[in-house]
């Protein structure tokens, strides 16, 4: 059985939402860190997901979050929109790498 990437998140969420659990229960004194491989914002019918990969990390309560394979490239108003929606849910600080290959985060 195949399923997409888009499918899967959303499966994910529903579960997690349906048992009522947190993506991870941690103590108040400690950090929660997120890496998420966004695969260029797009699923694996290179559409663009970027509400769900947001959705995503937004709700994941994480403190720090560490995005791989998230270069804008040229796209400067869909960097405008993640960066906007990000800083609106919290997260002061964003740093991206400039490196097409290799480093990621």
């Amino acid at each position: 059985m195949t399923i997409t990437r888009s499918d899967l998140i959303k499966k994910f969420k529903k579960y997690t939402d349906d048992n009522h659990t947190p993506f991870l229960q941690v103590p108040n004194n400690c950090v929660r860190l997120m890496v998420f491989n966004v695969h260029m914002w797009k699923d694996v019918d290179n559409k663009y997901t970027t509400d769900e990969i947001l959705d995503t990390i937004i709700s994941s309560n994480s403190d720090i979050v560490g995005l791989c394979e998230s270069l804008f490239y040229k796209q400067s108003k869909l960097r405008e929109l993640v960066f906007a929606k990000l800083k609106s849910a919290g997260y002061t600080y964003i740093e991206q790498c400039n490196y097409a290959y290799g480093i990621n985060m």
